[in-house]
């Protein structure tokens, strides 16, 4: 589908027998919703109000469509807020979602099912309020500035699946097209500023791709189509006039995305779960990699591999595995970079951040920027790309980012005659764009605030940004554990990314129990909070309770049940987790899969006590089945 300009604004009018969205302010075709058979059709613009309108809003735009069990429903944007302008272009963030339901009668369902129902359009509710959308009518946001004028990105089209039905219909008739509108998922933001006397405008975009979308445990790796988790393509962008008095834009890609191999961190209630991976590289894998990589080079041009995990303790096999593949597919276009970040930042010692610019500074003159004037003319296209990557893809690869871009601002600064890289007024608006950026990207996949973005934001880590990182990282061992599971289920209920039974279709599953008693799964987790409680209580606030012996008594009383509880949930910590219920991963079947791995007479790995019980190896089929949702028979 090609990009088009879109409706800025439409007419939403209700009648009891169908929907119809008119433009605002301009004549042309209505699309009329039936409400009974749910089909679309094109009308000649209405004339005033219907005689049987129950009632009329305005929308900013179509989202699309979803049939649950009970009925099928159509989305709208009901509010928006102007970002600003890119290249001329008005950009909107969406504020405010509705889901209206298209059916006229009630479906005749049990209760049980109705509540299903519910929990499933709380479920998309969830998904459109917690994370923040972008749309234009007249830029395509799917594309960066260098692929304008091409079909739009399906990768960060995030409504493809609800636009489907209008997508099918402007295939027959291409006056829908102004209907359709891609939603990006991820982060923009636009800053004007003027510098040495010269106004220019700064952007940065983030897509998030919808191809293996997930949160942070429940999608690691690759899929066997060669699509990664958490592969995000960051833009920056400049417009200005050139010392020649010509308007010029500029364009910078990056792109970040999980280790393109069969590996997985399945939740088990621990801070650092098990690690799961292959200790061979099989055919299948490496031919998942392949497809990743060639789709990569067709799109972008060469790649820089830049792998930041550690190469030392539980990190360490991926790593391996990871240049294994890079060197076995042995492709001239592609460079591998592993680059410790923790082993060469450790102490505060981030300078050296600067050892791994310098060893992108050869590609990055090569790959160059894309540019052009006002007129859209290409005086100048990007020829590669650099792809970062860390376990997560969030803290260690922004800051990495974020350096990376301001090479490219350096190189910028020729052709805009100021000295950016060096002005207060711009690196504070870079740093803190970047810093944004990181927490924006991270509440979407880990749920919380990015780490270390004290140093993105102000060149250095500080007392503040620890502590901000120290409630971060417990608040993602939580949510990862035992809120992320709804979550996937919101993800995977948006995408239309269901079940591969297709018995199931749309259905929550029963979460597995693990052996454990249902009220021992609901009342372990009190225990030990409000023992926990108590116990904080009685020790800051000590009160009477007729002798010293009673009050030391009821601190060992609840501080043994703290510890009974918790050592409870980490022996069965599966039972405790969250788990998806549209996708089930069937970890029951993960509880007895792996065997503990064998000692390894490795000296690097004997130092580390921790790594041997954090890795279990396993074949790329089992890995496959596990972390692609299949159910293992």
């Amino acid at each position: 589908m090609m990009a088009h300009v879109r409706h800025d604004k439409l007419r939403l009018t209700t009648t009891p027998s169908s929907f119809l969205l008119s433009p605002w302010d301009q004549e042309g075709p209505t699309v009329m919703v039936d409400r009974i058979s749910k089909r679309l059709q094109l009308i000649d613009a209405v004339q005033g109000s219907p005689a049987n309108q129950l009632n009329s809003m305005a929308i900013y735009g179509l989202v699309g469509f979803i049939q649950l069990q009970a009925d099928a429903y159509m989305i709208v944007i009901t509010g928006r807020t102007h970002i600003g302008a890119l290249f001329g272009h008005p950009l909107y963030r969406v504020t405010t979602f509705q889901i209206l339901p298209i059916g006229i009668h009630p479906s005749q369902l049990s209760s049980s099912l109705l509540d299903e129902e519910q929990n499933l359009i709380l479920l998309l509710e969830s998904h459109l309020r917690l994370n923040s959308f972008y749309f234009s009518c007249t830029y395509d946001l799917t594309n960066s500035l260098q692929r304008q004028g091409q079909q739009v990105d399906d990768r960060f089209f995030w409504n493809r699946y609800l636009a489907s039905q209008l997508i099918d219909a402007s295939a027959d008739n291409m006056l829908f097209r102004p209907f359709i509108l891609p939603l990006v998922h991820g982060f923009i933001h636009i800053t004007t500023m003027t510098i040495s006397y010269k106004q220019m405008t700064f952007a940065l975009i983030s897509r998030r791709s919808n191809e293996r979308a997930g949160t942070r445990y429940f999608s690691r790796g690759i899929d066997q189509d060669g699509h990664v988790s958490n592969f995000v393509e960051t833009e920056q962008c400049m417009s200005f006039i050139d010392i020649t008095g010509q308007p010029l834009n500029l364009s910078f890609l990056q792109i970040r995305g999980s280790i393109p191999l069969f590996w997985g961190q399945i939740p088990n209630a621990r801070y650092v779960p098990r690690l799961w991976y292959e200790p061979v590289i099989s055919s299948k894998a490496t031919q998942s990699a392949r497809l990743h990589f060639e789709d990569q080079l067709q799109r972008y041009g060469s790649l820089v591999l830049v792998n930041l995990i550690n190469k030392v303790g539980y990190e360490q096999p991926l790593g391996d595995l990871f240049a294994r593949t890079v060197r076995d597919l042995a492709y001239p276009h592609i460079r591998y970079i592993h680059f410790d970040f923790h082993l060469e930042c450790r102490k505060m010692q981030w300078h050296n951040l600067d050892k791994l610019t310098q060893r992108l500074d050869s590609n990055l003159a090569q790959y160059g920027f894309f540019q052009s004037d006002s007129s859209g003319l290409i005086k100048k296209s990007q020829v590669g790309i650099v792809r970062s990557n860390c376990m997560d893809c969030l803290d260690r690869t922004n800051v990495v980012q974020s350096k990376v871009g301001m090479k490219i601002v350096e190189q910028w600064q020729e052709l805009i005659g100021t000295n950016l890289a060096t002005d207060p007024l711009f690196v504070s608006i870079f740093n803190a764009m970047w810093s944004d950026n990181a927490d924006a990207l991270s509440m979407a996949y880990s749920g919380t605030q990015a780490l270390k973005t004290d140093y993105t934001r102000y060149g250095k880590r500080t007392l503040p940004g620890m502590w901000n990182d120290l409630v971060s990282s417990l608040t993602r061992y939580f949510k990862n554990n035992f809120t992320d599971g709804s979550r996937q289920d919101s993800i995977d209920l948006f995408l239309g990314k269901l079940s591969r039974d297709p018995a199931q279709h749309i259905k929550l599953v029963a979460a597995p129990r693990f052996g454990c008693s249902l009220w021992l799964i609901h009342s372990m987790p009190a225990f030990l909070m409000i023992s926990f409680l108590v116990f904080f209580w009685l020790l800051f606030y000590p009160i009477d309770l007729f002798s010293s012996t009673w009050y030391v008594l009821m601190l060992a009383l609840c501080f043994t049940i703290s510890v009974f509880s918790w050592n409870y949930i980490l022996m069965h910590g599966p039972a405790f987790v969250d788990w998806p219920k549209l996708n089930p991963l069937y970890p029951e079947i993960i509880m007895n899969m792996a065997p503990p791995p064998p000692p390894s007479s490795s000296s690097t790995l004997s130092k580390h006590k921790n790594t041997q019980p954090s890795l279990a190896r396993r074949t790329t089929e089992t890995l496959d089945q596990v972390e692609q949702g299949k159910k293992i028979t």
